[in-house]
């Protein structure tokens, strides 16, 4: 059982350090007068950086062995997340945050492995456990910030920084003790991860609709104050960051429902069809109507980055599965940050924010013309 707690501690803190920016974006734009593209890029740059740290990890888990990996991720991610609240100009911020991505991308890369190594009898249910963590971790960050951790211990963004880094250092902690307690008898290369061995079909298969989902979910999170400015809904703003990132949360409990949908491609064709259509309704929706159909989209993206994530750990086994998820990071995690990237370029050329959301729902419908993954 302390495991699978641990697992979902790690998974916890895969995007909490990165989705805590969204409720103080709009102070950072005021505090170092950021465009709409470098706001987005807060959140949006750690799913470039993050396809960097995949693209490393080989090397560290030939040195420190899987859990030695995610302890060193861990406590990249809350150093360098802590970093950022005594940077004095953008470019130092912006450096923080990339390098948090990437130490991010370290531990994530790891955890399919790891999860192969820690439970082999029980492999599907202990992604769906760490997934179901990053999931509940997405929704505090970004929907619990505003109402219930600024009120505790202040609204600055400095603050809020340091709060949600401290809880990625006591994950760091925990699983070094594990180590400690219960060392792996499995020698780091045998596990080593080596991304040039797996450039296949398979790796872009699952890489491009990964990526789709991610932009689609992070692009709405990153733009959803330039989209609350633009259609006068500011004062909704916590009320939407909170309902929106309570999705993630209830489509990780119903894959731990039916985790026998994860390797079956037709639930992933689904989820990609539905977050095309509601997100294109968000584009051109406000109110409650576009607050509905944005939550349809967080939902159904979410689970398609579930059953897609949690894929290499049914496929494979040891060092495969973590070349898998590192080579299928690398295209998702770009697509990732390249897609809302290129959203918030055409709001600042044209200045009507839900252009911030087209090339993401573009490429979900192109998703569509093909298979979304190829399953063994």
């Amino acid at each position: 059982m302390f495991v699978f707690v641990l697992l979902w501690v790690v998974g916890y803190c895969l995007r909490l350090t990165i989705l805590a920016m969204p409720p103080v974006a709009a102070q950072l734009t005021a505090a170092f007068d950021l465009s709409a593209s470098l706001t987005g890029a807060l959140t949006t740059l750690p799913m470039l950086t993050i396809a960097i740290g995949a693209w490393l990890t080989h090397r560290l888990v030939q040195r420190f062995g899987l859990a030695g990996t995610v302890v060193v991720g861990l406590g990249l991610t809350a150093l360098l997340s802590t970093a950022r609240v005594a940077t004095p100009d953008v470019a130092l911020l912006m450096a923080a945050t990339a390098g948090m991505g990437a130490a991010i991308g370290v531990f994530q890369t790891a955890l399919p492995a790891l999860v192969t190594q820690w439970t082999p009898t029980r492999i599907a249910f202990g992604c769906a456990v760490y997934l179901n963590g990053m999931m509940m971790g997405e929704w505090s960050a970004a929907g619990l910030t505003l109402p219930l951790v600024a009120p505790v211990i202040g609204a600055d963004w400095r603050a809020i920084l340091l709060f949600w880094s401290s809880l990625v250092a006591v994950a760091a902690v925990g699983v070094t003790l594990r180590t400690w307690l219960a060392p792996s008898a499995v020698a780091p290369t045998e596990l080593a991860v080596d991304t040039r061995t797996y450039w296949g079909r398979q790796a872009f298969s699952m890489g491009i609709p990964l990526g789709a989902s991610i932009a689609a979910f992070y692009a709405v999170n990153a733009y959803a104050a330039e989209l609350a400015i633009a259609r006068g809904e500011l004062d909704a703003l916590p009320r939407f960051l909170f309902l929106f990132n309570l999705t993630p949360m209830l489509a990780s409990f119903v894959v731990l429902r039916v985790s026998h949908w994860i390797g079956q491609p037709r639930p992933i064709w689904i989820a990609t069809l539905v977050t095309a259509l509601a997100l294109s309704v968000f584009v051109v929706t406000d109110g409650v109507v576009g607050l509905l159909a944005a939550c349809v989209a967080g939902f159904f993206a979410t689970l398609m980055m579930i059953l897609l994530m949690a894929l290499p750990s049914i496929l494979w086994t040891g060092s495969a599965a973590s070349q898998a998820t590192a080579s299928m990071s690398v295209i998702g995690y770009v697509l990732g940050f390249t897609l809302p990237l290129a959203g918030g370029m055409l709001v600042d050329g044209f200045g009507w924010a839900p252009l911030a959301l087209i090339p993401i729902a573009l490429l979900l419908m192109g998703c569509l013309v093909c298979r979304p993954v190829a399953v063994r």
